[in-house]
């Protein structure tokens, strides 16, 4: 494993210098790109593996200020959950950080119900009742 990213270290390089030139649109566009070759499972598991560590990171170390960002990003992998009729998953994913893990956290939990009742496709779940 540490072969492959040794030998791949020049071309990351040169992508992350390309990337800091690009304005936050530029950066997107190219992202929604790379992602419109990938399958849909792929992209749900590549949401929820950066999705999951990136929330657990702000909340865990009570960064507030970014409460409504991790908030965002669970709200995203949810509603990818049910665009994908895995309704299910969704409400089991924002039960699992809304009731279970961060149940102490109210200002994170006050973050995920404003995103819940802002989402056309999580509002219906019957998650918030």
């Amino acid at each position: 494993m540490k072969k492959t990213r040794m030998a791949l270290k020049p071309y990351l390089d040169k992508i992350t210098e390309h990337c800091r030139t690009l304005s936050k649109k530029e950066l997107t566009d190219v992202i929604i790109s790379l992602a419109k070759d990938a399958t849909t499972s792929s992209r749900v598991q590549f949401l929820k593996k950066i999705g999951k560590s990136r929330i657990e990171h702000i909340v865990s170390n009570k960064y507030r200020r970014a409460y409504a960002r991790a908030a965002q990003v669970l709200g995203s992998l949810a509603e990818a959950y049910t665009a994908m009729e895995q309704k299910n998953k969704a409400v089991k994913i924002l039960h699992k950080y809304y009731n279970e893990k961060y149940n102490r956290f109210s200002a994170f939990r006050r973050e995920v119900k404003a995103v819940v009742k802002d989402s056309d496709l999580l509002k219906n779940l019957g998650f918030l009742k």
